[in-house]
C-alpha cells in the first residue's frame, strides 16, 4: 500500500493536468474577484436604493444591502468562493484525467499486473485524488485571500472569526472529500477519459438545475409533500454551508452529507473495481 501511495503521489506531482488545473484555479479566482469589483463599481448606493424602491412598489421589502453586497473585502468574499462551481468543475476535470485516463492509456492494467490487491490499488488512487482535490481548494483559498486583499483590503475581523473560519473550513473540506470521492467513483465506473469529463462537467454544471426543476414539478403536483430533492445534492449543500455563520443544523448537515457521499462513493467504486476486468 505504501509503495502504491508513493507511486500515485509521484504521478500526481508529475501530472501536467494537475498543474494546469492549479493555474486554472488561480485564474478562476482572479476572475471571480474582478467580477465582484465590477459589481461594486456598477451597483452604486443610488442604484441600490432605486432597486429597493421598485421592489417595495411590487409588494416586496428588501434593502439595497440585501439585494447586492457592495462592501466586498477578504472576510466577506472568502465564503463566497465556494458558492460557484469552479472548485467542483476543476476537481471533476482533473479526476477524469487522473483516474479514467489510466484506463485509457493502459497504466491501470500495468499496475494491476504487478500483483497488488485490487482494494489497495483503488484505495491508493482514491486517497491521492482526494489529496489533489484538497490541494486545488487550498490554492483557490490562498489565491482568494491574496487577490481579494490586494483589490478590496482584508476588512474588519469580527469577533469569533477564527473559530467560525475553522468550522467553515472543516465543513467545506469534508464536503470537498465527498465531491472528489463521487468523481472517483464515476471515473472508475465509466473508465473512459472523454466520457468521464463530459459526465462530470454535466453533473457539476447542469444537475443542480435539473434537480431544481424536479423540485418545482413535485411542489406543483404534490403541494403538501415537503420534499426537496436538490437539498440532498452535495454541491447544493456546499453552497448552503458557504457562510461563516454556520448554525448547528447546517454544520451537522454539511458533515453528514460529506461523510455519506464519501462512504457511498468508496463502496461503489471499490466494488466496481473488484469485479470488473481491467482492459
Amino acid at each position: 500500500m505504501s509503495n502504491l501511495l508513493r507511486a500515485e503521489f509521484f504521478k500526481l506531482f508529475k501530472s501536467k493536468a494537475f498543474f494546469i488545473c492549479t493555474l486554472s484555479m488561480v485564474g478562476a479566482t482572479i476572475i471571480m474577484i474582478l467580477t465582484y469589483k465590477l459589481l461594486a463599481v456598477l451597483y452604486t448606493p443610488e442604484m441600490l436604493d432605486a432597486l429597493s424602491a421598485q421592489m417595495e412598489g411590487s409588494g416586496l421589502t428588501s434593502s439595497g444591502s440585501e439585494v447586492f453586497m457592495t462592501t466586498y473585502n477578504t472576510v466577506t468574499i472568502l465564503p463566497l468562493s465556494f458558492t460557484g462551481n469552479s472548485f467542483q468543475l476543476l476537481i471533476a476535470i482533473f479526476t477524469a484525467i487522473f483516474v479514467a485516463g489510466e484506463y485509457s492509456c493502459g497504466a491501470m492494467k500495468a499496475t494491476a499486473s504487478k500483483g497488488y490487491s485490487r482494494m489497495s490499488i483503488f484505495a491508493s488512487k482514491f486517497i491521492s485524488t482526494a489529496v489533489a482535490a484538497d490541494i486545488l481548494v487550498i490554492i483557490g483559498l490562498i489565491s482568494t485571500v491574496i487577490f481579494a486583499t490586494i483589490i478590496f483590503g482584508f476588512g474588519e475581523v469580527p469577533s469569533g472569526f477564527a473559530s467560525d473560519m475553522a468550522l467553515f473550513l472543516l465543513v467545506q473540506f469534508v464536503l470537498n472529500l465527498g465531491v472528489s470521492s463521487l468523481f472517483v467513483a464515476i471515473s472508475t465506473l465509466v473508465r473512459n477519459m472523454g466520457g468521464c469529463i463530459a459526465i462530470t462537467i454535466g453533473i457539476s454544471s447542469f444537475l443542480p438545475m435539473i434537480l431544481s426543476l424536479i423540485d418545482l414539478v413535485i411542489q406543483k403536483l404534490l403541494p403538501d409533500l415537503l420534499l426537496s430533492i436538490s437539498s440532498y445534492w452535495i454541491v447544493q449543500v456546499v453552497a448552503e454551508t458557504s457562510t461563516l455563520s454556520l448554525t448547528s443544523s447546517l454544520l451537522t448537515k454539511g458533515l453528514v452529507t460529506g461523510i455519506l457521499y464519501t462512504l457511498f462513493s468508496f463502496i461503489i467504486g471499490a466494488a466496481s473495481f473488484q469485479v470488473r476486468d481491467i482492459n
